[in-house]
């Protein structure tokens, strides 16, 4: 084995190393905290029956960021692993969803336009949260807020998901146009599901006729007046 083999492996050795740390930190809080519960339980039974004690109260840790120090590669003086931040309490993503979220004199429609808002600019792990967070609020009335995010292919993929599932829940006159968009579009994720449900919902099948669909869909709508 090189050298350089042996300063990889070491560097991949830190790395699991600083994860377990990280790992090992959260759960010395759980149990920081669990302690400190129970004594405040023991004294609270304490001061019931009329004994004094002193109770050692342990505060929270607060968020932080965990830096794991670089490997450096003794022949080219480079880190072999850049420094990797390991972030621990409240995501920078899940304090901008509770941020909409807490505003007291919000309706849930608001706090929905809010999050949907937030949606084009979420990070990877942060849409769908966002995206489910965002349609159980969402009332009928205002579904164009997220007619656009699930019409669109480019939202990503888990956040697509949440939507389109929540579409298939909406009445027809907002379920059925909006399968139209999104079965005609061939780049979209779900074209596919989309024209499935069309043909189930409306027992006809019209290929790639997309004005023989819209007329279809506005004979059911019409029917269901």
């Amino acid at each position: 084995m090189t050298r350089r083999a042996v300063w990889l492996l070491l560097a991949g050795i830190a790395l699991v190393a600083a994860i377990l740390a990280v790992f090992q930190h959260g759960l010395v809080e759980f149990w920081l905290r669990k302690e400190s519960t129970n004594a405040e339980s023991s004294a609270a039974s304490v001061r019931d029956s009329g004994t004094a004690t002193v109770v050692r109260e342990n505060a929270a840790t607060p968020a932080a960021t965990v830096q794991t120090t670089p490997i450096i590669d003794p022949e080219t003086d480079q880190p072999l692993i850049p420094p990797l931040p390991l972030q621990t309490g409240e995501l920078a993503w899940e304090a901008r969803i509770r941020s909409v979220l807490s505003r007291e004199k919000a309706t849930d429609a608001e706090k929905a336009r809010g999050l949907f808002a937030l949606l084009p600019t979420m990070p990877a792990e942060g849409a769908e949260t966002c995206a489910e967070e965002a349609v159980k609020r969402l009332p009928d009335a205002e579904y164009r807020h997220a007619q656009a995010a699930v019409t669109n292919p480019g939202t990503y993929g888990l956040a697509l998901g949440v939507l389109f599932a929540d579409l298939m829940e909406r009445p027809d006159n907002l379920r059925l146009p909006t399968l139209v968009t999104i079965a005609r579009n061939s780049s979209h994720p779900y074209a596919g599901p989309a024209r499935d449900n069309l043909e189930l919902l409306l027992g006809q099948d019209f290929g790639g006729d997309w004005p023989r669909w819209e007329a279809a869909v506005r004979a059911k709508l019409n029917r269901s007046k």
